[in-house]
C-alpha cells in the first residue's frame, strides 16, 4: 500500500488526490502498527481519505484523519460527492474487502 502511495506522491499533481482504503489482511502481529503507519502516510499524501469500517479500518482511519464509511456503497457515494473532474482516486485494500466493486461502480 505504501508503494502505491509513493507512486502517486511522486507524480505531478493535477487536481486533488483522494483515497478509498480498506484494511490490509494477513499481517499477524504487525497488523495494528502497519495500519497506523499506513494511515499516517495517507494523511501526508492525500487531500482526503475514506476507509471502510472494520476493526483495523478504524485504526487506519484514526491514523489518517479519514472519513470512516460503513460499506462499499457509502465509499462510492463519498467519492462521487467529493471528487471532481481532474482529481485522482486511489482505491486500495486487501482483496477480501471487496473494493474491486467500488472501482467497477466508479468506472461505469
Amino acid at each position: 500500500m505504501l508503494a502505491a502511495f509513493e507512486t502517486l506522491a511522486e507524480r505531478p499533481k493535477h487536481g486533488k488526490l483522494f483515497a478509498v482504503l480498506g484494511p490490509m489482511a494477513e499481517l499477524g502481529s504487525l497488523a495494528v502498527e502497519s495500519h497506523q503507519r499506513v494511515g499516517r502516510r495517507a494523511a501526508e499524501v492525500f487531500d482526503a481519505v475514506a476507509v471502510l469500517d472494520s476493526e483495523l479500518g478504524s485504526v487506519l482511519a484514526d491514523a489518517a484523519g479519514a472519513h470512516l464509511v460503513p460499506d462499499r456503497e457509502a465509499a462510492v457515494m463519498w467519492v462521487k460527492n467529493n471528487a471532481r473532474r481532474g482529481d485522482s482516486v486511489l482505491v486500495k485494500g486487501s482483496h477480501s474487502s471487496g473494493l474491486d466493486e467500488v472501482v467497477k461502480e466508479l468506472t461505469r
